[in-house]
């Protein structure tokens, strides 16, 4: 059996009834499955696809063309977010799956994203500034929600009383979405 990974896209007009087009992305030609995961302004997307090599690559989709954008080792690797000039952020595991780490692929190269002191992180947005969002763990272990645009991410924090939090999204404005744990029963 073969899945591919399907881009919904909706236009809707005053009264009418919503236009959806479905696009099969694909899959690698050596591959089975293939996830969406996100999805730019533009119509670019990005996720995730089998090989007969890996469990899963991160692949970045644009007008019919899946492209492998790894990362080469990795055998298991989600691109989650993508910007309206292609750029992927997304996270790669190691070798033995035991840990995984951030990335960006900004067309042909792939750019770590340090943690925050911690072991894991992961990639979840990006938006066309190129600012991205995600997870790390700290130096002491906890999850963190984190923002970068280059050099080293920036710890966002908790609501009041929490330990944990999540980015999930960014938008052009910059606002993000994430979760965090809370002791503030409101």
């Amino acid at each position: 059996m073969r899945v591919a990974a399907l881009l919904l896209g909706g236009v809707c007009c005053l009264h009418a009834t919503p236009i959806f087009s479905v696009v099969n992305l694909g899959i690698f030609p050596d591959g089975s499955i293939s996830s969406g995961r996100g999805v730019s302004s533009n119509g670019l997307a990005t996720g995730t696809a089998d090989t007969a090599a890996s469990l899963g690559s991160a692949f970045a989709w644009s007008a019919g063309t899946l492209t492998n954008i790894g990362p080469p080792g990795s055998p298991l690797a989600f691109g989650n977010g993508i910007n309206s000039s292609g750029n992927v952020a997304g996270y790669a595991f190691d070798a033995t799956l035991s840990t995984f780490n951030a990335f960006v692929w900004a067309g042909a190269t792939i750019v770590p994203i340090a943690t925050l002191g911690g072991t894991n992180n992961a990639a979840t947005g990006i938006n066309d500034a190129g600012t991205i969002v995600g997870y790390s763990e700290d130096a002491s272990g906890a999850i963190q929600a984190f923002k970068y645009s280059g050099g080293s991410p920036v710890g966002i924090g908790t609501l009041p009383g929490g330990s944990t939090s999540s980015a999930n999204g960014i938008n052009a404005s910059g606002a993000i979405v994430g979760s965090s744990d809370s002791t503030d029963p409101n």
